[in-house]
């Protein structure tokens, strides 16, 4: 997982503060892009969605029922998921919308961009929206210096769960968030969670990072 100094390190970096431009992001400067570079860390940590799951994501996924915003998670052509226990609902955490999130996927709506970040193409020999943003993302934490073995962006997965984990969530509700399939006996009589249990559980993810600044900053 991510540890919390890394977190802090991450989005204190020029993608987050102000980059010198859309090509050049690891250098300072005064221009922030909301993009997909800047949202695909920031939606997994909150969410403990896989990255393909965000990268895939189009306007319409994400709905409202009964007031609470959520990611719906399908395999609704051309979408694709891991399993069959991947098609899920994940509530919004509260940060993400205080930084805009819903805001973006209303710009994209408006556009009539059928996808909420039009600018993934697929790559490689999976056709991944992901493949070219993993390249860029490894090379990224490189050049900011935050880089070390074994830590990627399957890492924001874990860094989720485990917040979540030390929240006091059950481990049924954690696995309905994530898409784990639960084990042993507790999955032949927890087939699910309700969206408020999901919501609370999202909830409880604090990555102990000041993202305020980001709240009301200008973007480009």
């Amino acid at each position: 997982m991510w540890e919390q100094a890394e977190l802090v390190q991450l989005f204190a970096s020029p993608v987050w503060t102000g980059c010198h431009s859309e090509r050049r992001r690891a250098v300072p400067g005064h221009i922030i892009l909301r993009d997909e570079k800047f949202w695909l860390p920031l939606i997994a940590v909150f969410s403990g969605l896989r990255q393909e799951e965000i990268c895939q994501l189009h306007v319409d996924d994400i709905r409202q029922d009964g007031g609470v915003w959520f990611i719906d998670v399908n395999d609704r052509p051309p979408r694709k998921v891991k399993n069959a226990t991947a098609v899920r609902r994940v509530p919004v955490h509260s940060e993400l919308v205080r930084l805009g999130f819903l805001a973006h996927v209303d710009t994209q709506r408006r556009s009539r961009q059928p996808r909420i970040f039009p600018g993934l193409e697929p790559g490689g020999a999976d056709d991944r929206l992901g493949h070219a943003f993993t390249k860029w993302f490894t090379r990224y934490r490189r050049e900011v210096g935050i880089y070390r073995p074994g830590l990627d962006f399957h890492s924001f997965r874990h860094t989720a769960t485990t917040l979540m984990h030390q929240a006091g969530v059950v481990s049924a509700v954690i696995d309905h968030v994530t898409g784990h399939a639960t084990a042993g006996e507790t999955a032949l009589y927890t087939k699910r969670s309700t969206l408020m249990q999901l919501q609370a559980a999202i909830e409880t993810i604090a990555i102990g990072v000041d993202l305020t600044a980001l709240h009301a900053m200008k973007t480009a």
